[in-house]
């Protein structure tokens, strides 16, 4: 009896070592069959082979090309691809725009405005409409540059946009992209400081930002073609009945682009938007001018807009002119019955 029991024992051992081993072996297969990861990352080695008369040397990371009198000029990229799958590259130029409170934007997210920028540099960079980049593959992609010998003064600012895609799996490469954008600056001829019509006041409105959060935007427009570079820049808005009720920012290192414009964010502070007649000033400062304007403002619960204050004020000194001319007319005929009433109760006391 004895000897059957430990058999039985014995038996049950053997079973529960059996069945531990075999789920160990089990998960330890599971995991070494685990099918990896398929999406490699997709990226790009992007190097531009700067020529001998850059402007600001070798070591910038960019073109900035002279005006010269050659209708075309060459310029060589070279791309790499270290990846071990085939890549399809597309190009883009796109003209540099300025971000909202001002920052310069190269990859063609912001609209450019025509009546700022009537020749885009964009116009004048022809590249590929795309290339195949083999696995470990390193390409020289050329860069034609027309029209550089042209009469425009100041500076065109563009980028050609490197976008790089997986040919193999187009699923996975619409959600695994590389974008790289190198900027061509194109010098045209010196623009003085007389010639600078300088950042100016063009528009106002109210609305939220972030997290809901309330403020005066500003526009603020570059009508230059030229940088600007680390520019201070204070905005202040003064409320002309009462001036303890106002509202002001001071931004530094701004970069803006050549003919574009943005908005710059004046936040509330946890104030509360007090409707009313303001005085909006603005002084900038960078490497190429010092700069103060003003315009004046009316604020609602809802908008600001920018107002004529002399017409303004006309209108309002119109308004009391009216309002004086009919109270003396007014009192004029009153004046001129009470005056004829009397007469005729004399006349009718004679009588």
């Amino acid at each position: 009896m004895k000897k059957g029991i430990k058999f039985i024992v014995f038996i049950l051992v053997i079973t529960v070592i059996f069945i531990v081993d075999s789920a160990e072996v089990s998960a330890k297969s599971n995991r070494i069959r685990a099918p990896k990861s398929q999406v490699e990352p997709i990226t790009v080695q992007v190097l531009p082979v700067l020529p001998s008369d850059n402007i600001g040397g070798s070591h910038l990371g960019y073109y900035v090309l002279p005006a010269n009198k050659r209708k075309k000029r060459y310029e060589k990229l070279k791309l790499f691809n270290p990846t071990n799958q085939a890549l399809k590259v597309r190009f883009r130029v796109v003209d540099a725009t300025t971000n909202d409170n001002g920052s310069v934007d190269y990859t063609g997210q912001n609209k450019v405005d025509p009546t700022l920028l009537k020749e885009p540099g964009s116009e004048l960079i022809k590249t590929p409409v795309a290339i195949t980049l083999k696995p470990k593959q390193l390409k020289e992609v050329a860069l034609e540059i027309n029209q550089l010998a042209s009469t425009f003064r100041g500076q065109k600012a563009t980028a050609v946009n490197v976008l790089a895609s997986g040919i193999n799996n187009q699923q996975s490469s619409i959600q695994n992209q590389y974008n790289y954008a190198i900027g061509v600056i194109l010098q045209g001829k010196s623009l003085s400081k007389k010639a600078l019509k300088k950042l100016n006041l063009s528009g106002i409105k109210v609305r939220l930002i972030g997290n809901k959060k309330p403020a005066i935007s500003i526009r603020l427009t570059n009508p230059d073609a030229t940088y600007l570079k680390e520019t201070k820049l204070t905005l202040r808005l003064v409320n002309q009945r009462y001036s303890f009720f106002n509202y002001q920012m001071t931004q530094k290192d701004l970069k803006i682009a050549p003919n574009s414009k943005f908005y710059e964010d004046v936040l509330l502070g946890g104030k509360r938007l007090v409707p009313g007649v303001y005085k909006l000033t603005m002084t900038t400062n960078n490497e190429r001018y010092h700069w103060t304007t003003s315009q004046y403002v009316k604020i609602t619960k809802n908008q600001a807009r920018f107002i004529n204050m002399n017409n303004d004020q006309y209108l309002k000194k119109k308004k009391q002119l009216i309002e004086i001319t009919i109270s003396v007319l007014m009192l004029s005929i009153l004046m001129a019955l009470f005056y004829r009433f009397r007469e005729r109760k004399k006349d009718y006391l004679r009588e």
